[in-house]
């Protein structure tokens, strides 16, 4: 909703400080120089503000209240108190890319293709960048600002650019002479999983690079999965169970989101079990407030699986055990989502 100009204020620096007035109700911080005096001063001074962040000569028109505001500046100064000391420009850009990576993710309930219930108020408040720090939730524009805005805190220079004609975006980063394209959004299944990633130029697997900066400490947890199904091959003992068995075992599973974790799992599952007739669903479990917590339900051939996290195991599920729980509603399934082999369950019954 566009705001009344009277109202709003657009401050790039100290000086612009004085255009604030007694009417000032919307403050529009630029990202593109951040100035630790200008936040310092709202900080302190702030709480009758909502704050938008602007950048390329584009006001934010998406509003969050102060609270917000300073849990995700909380959030951008424990990244940047992180920073190991003595690192290069290309190091710390690392560094702050995978704490990035390790703290937000998607959050499939504003999702509009698979919610009957969206709603977009939700969907504004993370694609501000200080709403998306605060609940931990991202779109494709929200991390690409967070990067950004992290990077001129460090004076690296980086632009927010287009990666293809259906307004994706990714970051353009300059750094010790190198021009580096990242795409952190998609990067940040692989992060949470403790995996080299894949959209970071051509440092993804630099191991060296990613003990300096204490993401591994030995190496990446895709190559001791690897390892570990080569070792099973070897001794000619090896099935689907198994690779859960390492997997649950390899990878710190409460730490990776669930969204993210359908993505890595997905990725293992079709690299080690390609014969397989595997398929990830989305379901959800209806709290008493009705809220949604997602999980991942896989299904191998005829069998169902899914991550128990109170035994912090995967655990097989029987066909009437998941039909009595979705038809008593207990548990729902998300739009567009077929489950393979429960021909005695209707899913439009419940959507």
């Amino acid at each position: 909703m566009k705001k009344n100009s009277s109202f709003v204020c657009r401050v790039s620096n100290i000086e612009d400080l004085k255009k604030v007035k007694k009417s000032t109700k919307y403050i529009n911080l630029n990202i593109d120089n951040a100035n630790g005096e200008v936040f310092s001063y709202f900080i302190e001074n702030g709480r009758k503000f909502s704050y938008a962040e602007s950048f390329s000569e584009l006001n934010g028109y998406i509003y969050v209240d102060y609270n917000t505001f300073i849990n995700g500046e909380v959030k951008i100064k424990s990244i940047i108190e992180g920073i190991p000391k003595g690192l290069s420009s290309l190091e710390k850009l690392r560094y702050i890319y995978i704490e990035i990576g390790k703290i937000m993710g998607y959050d499939i309930n504003i999702i509009l293709e698979k919610n009957d219930n969206f709603a977009f108020n939700n969907l504004g408040h993370i694609n501000n960048l200080w709403g998306s720090l605060s609940s931990g939730k991202i779109t494709n524009i929200s991390i690409v600002k967070i990067l950004k805005y992290l990077c001129v805190l460090l004076n690296i220079d980086c632009e927010i650019v287009l990666n293809n004609d259906h307004g994706y975006l990714c970051n353009k980063v300059v750094v010790d002479d190198q021009v580096l394209f990242l795409d952190i959004t998609k990067d940040i299944p692989y992060i949470q999983a403790g995996f080299s990633t894949k959209y970071f130029s051509s440092y993804n697997d630099d191991i060296d690079l990613d003990k300096k900066i204490g993401y591994v400490k030995k190496n990446y947890n895709n190559v001791k999965i690897d390892n570990e199904v080569k070792k099973l091959m070897k001794s000619g003992i090896y099935d689907f169970e198994d690779l859960l068995l390492i997997i649950q075992q390899t990878l710190s599973i409460d730490d990776i989101k669930p969204i993210e974790l359908g993505i890595i799992l997905d990725n293992i599952l079709k690299k080690y079990c390609p014969s397989e007739n595997i398929c990830i669903n989305n379901l959800y479990i209806n709290d008493m407030y009705g809220n949604k917590e997602h999980f991942i339900l896989l299904t191998i051939n005829d069998r169902h699986y899914s991550y128990n996290y109170k035994k912090k195991s995967f655990i097989e599920l029987s066909k009437q055990e998941l039909v009595d729980n979705l038809n008593s509603r207990k548990i729902g399934i998300y739009l567009e989502e077929e489950i393979p082999n429960l021909e005695m369950y209707n899913t439009k019954s419940i959507i």
